[in-house]
């Protein structure tokens, strides 16, 4: 009975509710019971209908907060593994992508590798438009950066608000940035900084976490005709009330807030390694781009003005994908 409930939609359900309701309303209209109280048995039916529905929903929603929370223990424990062996010499030998990867994922990447070029010479905002940077010169010896400054001397140069893969400012991202990320994303689990993190098998989201709020959803679609031609309009709206509630407080699947792509604790021992080391003082354009990336927007403040007002007014990738999604946004 479990997994045929898990199989059923709760768009499904809604639209039973809406079909049951149009049909209760129908039913009351060419009866003429669209109003009134009829008998206390009926009524009380009603109410322990209502008490019922609450008592399930309460038990749907504390279970699924505790599979939720075993969810959470279980990313946390697989995070935590790892050989236990220190990259000693790792921290010195990572540039401003690499680094930013792991400190603030692709936006991390991405920023620390534009301060790095536009320290260098690379990159130049645009005269009549700063939110575009145009290649002004060769690329440094990184994979990411000459992606970059190859879409820079195109015929769009690098937009840095279309840098979002959610589209939420003008163009698309560039494919071949994303394909570079990718790429980097591989290369930095090779070395066992970072590490996917998937637990969709052992915990699949589900519509429904136990039969009882379908069964209980199903006994209130049919009752409401029931009630209506027995006891009236008011009693009827009040088990439709209650159906409604159930589908709006029960049938969320379990959500975790990341599957893949977890920093291992290597690299989160790398980050705190290249912090420690770095001097900030550096005017070296590479030392630049690596403090950006370690120590982000109040870094960029300091080292790159202008492209801090960018980043500050939001023009550019300012969220993870994973936060957007996690606000709502």
């Amino acid at each position: 009975m479990i997994g045929m409930t898990a199989r059923i939609g709760k768009s499904w359900l809604w639209i039973l509710l809406l079909a049951d309701t149009v049909l209760v309303i129908g039913l009351g209209v060419a009866t003429g019971a669209g109003r009134g109280l009829g008998s206390p048995a009926v009524a009380a039916a009603v109410a322990g209908f209502v008490v019922l529905a609450t008592v399930v929903t309460g038990v749907e929603i504390r279970r699924r907060r505790r599979q939720q929370l075993a969810a959470y223990r279980e990313l946390h424990a697989r995070r935590g593994e790892g050989p236990g062996q220190r990259p000693w010499g790792l921290p010195g030998k990572l540039g401003p992508a690499e680094l930013g990867l792991l400190a603030d994922r692709d936006r991390g990447a991405l920023l620390g590798v534009i301060a790095w070029l536009r320290a260098a010479g690379a990159l130049v905002s645009h005269p009549r438009h700063p939110q575009q940077q145009v290649a002004a010169g060769a690329a440094p010896n990184d994979r990411l950066a000459a992606v970059l400054v190859r879409v820079a001397a195109g015929p769009d140069n690098l937009y840095l608000p279309g840098l979002s893969p959610l589209r939420h400012h003008g163009p698309e991202r560039p494919a071949a940035i994303d394909k570079e990320l990718a790429a980097l994303r591989e290369r930095l689990k090779a070395q066992g900084l970072l590490r996917d993190i998937d637990v969709s098998d052992e915990f699949t989201p589900r519509p429904w976490h136990t039969p009882w709020p379908v069964a209980v959803v199903a006994l209130g679609l049919v009752a409401a005709p029931l009630v209506l031609l027995a006891d009236g309009g008011l009693t009827a709206a009040a088990v439709l009330l209650t159906v409604a509630g159930m589908l709006t407080w029960t049938g969320r699947p379990i959500t975790l807030p990341e599957h893949r792509g977890a920093v291992s604790p290597d690299g989160e021992w790398v980050l705190v390694e290249a912090r420690r080391r770095h001097d900030r003082s550096s005017n070296d354009p590479r030392a630049i781009g690596v403090t950006v990336a370690l120590f982000g927007d109040d870094a960029l403040e300091d080292t790159d003005p202008e492209l801090h007002e960018i980043v500050r007014n939001r023009n550019f990738y300012q969220f993870s994908a994973d936060s957007l999604t996690d606000n709502g946004v």
